[in-house]
Formats: structure tokens, C-alpha cells, sequence
């Protein structure tokens, strides 16, 4: 009868392949040098205060000019702090994204933890207006994980 054992987690791939890639660039990152790693933060996560009006003109000085300004609505999404908010941020995106992908599917999974990543940092962003503090984790896709997985 061990061939009727169902196996404990059953994380569908598209899962398990996005919190490993979180990992990967977690460890990446902390790989760096300080003031590098320092620095990927500072770029591609949230700084509210870079959204204000008066700061408006500078973002078309950045290298990537709109599209830089635009990116850390997502790339926050894919940095953490340290290991303890990668793992909380994994096992829950394990526990929700699990029951959510298996519901709509790999594509549909992607594009609402895209969606929820971007919905979170919106929030941030009106909630923490004029902040120099980078937001980074995933926590806002996975709270929308969390969410849809409730519905």
C-alpha cells in the first residue's frame, strides 16, 4: 500500500519555482557588498519619497528614465530585509499562492501576484507619503495571496 501515500505538501510549480527564485535573489543579494546590496535596495525597492510632486522632474534623470520609476511597484516584491522575512514571505506564499494556483492556474497566479505586489506598494505608497524608507518583501503579494485564497 506505500504507492496510495499522497505526499504532505503538494505545491504546484508555478509555486514552488517563484519562492525558490525569491531565495536565489535574496541570497544574491546578500552575497554583494554591503554598499551594493545596500544600493539594490535603495534602487529597486519603494522609496516613497521619490514619488512626491516636487521630485517629479528627477525621475526622467534616472538611467531608465519612466520605466526605472515604474519598476519598484514590482521589483520590491522580490527583495527581503533577511532570512527570517524571506521564510515567513515563503511559507505563506507557499500555504495561499498553493490553493490559489491550483484554483486559476499558472498564468492567472503570476498576473494576480503581480497585481497584488503592484496594489500593495500603491497602498504603501498613499499610507507612507514623502517616506525615504525603501519598503521591500513581498508581503503585499502574498497578503492579496492571502485574500484570494479566503474567496
Amino acid at each position: 500500500m506505500r504507492g496510495d501515500r499522497q505526499p504532505v505538501f503538494q505545491v504546484p510549480k508555478v509555486v514552488s519555482v517563484l519562492a525558490v527564485f525569491l531565495a536565489v535573489i535574496h541570497i544574491g543579494r546578500i552575497l554583494l557588498p554591503a554598499d551594493w546590496s545596500y544600493g539594490a535596495i535603495l534602487l529597486f525597492g519603494l522609496v516613497p519619497g521619490r514619488y512626491l510632486p516636487q521630485f517629479a522632474w528627477e525621475i526622467y534623470d534616472f538611467p531608465g528614465g519612466l520605466l526605472f520609476a515604474a519598476a519598484p511597484f514590482l521589483t520590491h516584491a522580490l527583495l527581503h530585509a533577511n532570512f527570517p522575512h524571506l521564510l515567513i514571505n515563503g511559507a505563506f506564499l507557499l500555504a495561499f499562492g498553493s490553493a490559489v494556483a491550483r484554483q486559476c492556474g499558472a498564468a492567472r497566479f503570476l498576473l494576480l501576484s503581480v497585481c497584488c505586489a503592484v496594489g500593495g506598494a500603491v497602498f504603501h505608497l498613499f499610507f507612507a507619503q514623502g517616506s525615504g524608507v525603501p519598503m521591500i518583501g513581498a508581503s503585499g503579494a502574498v497578503s492579496g495571496l492571502m485574500a484570494a485564497a479566503f474567496r
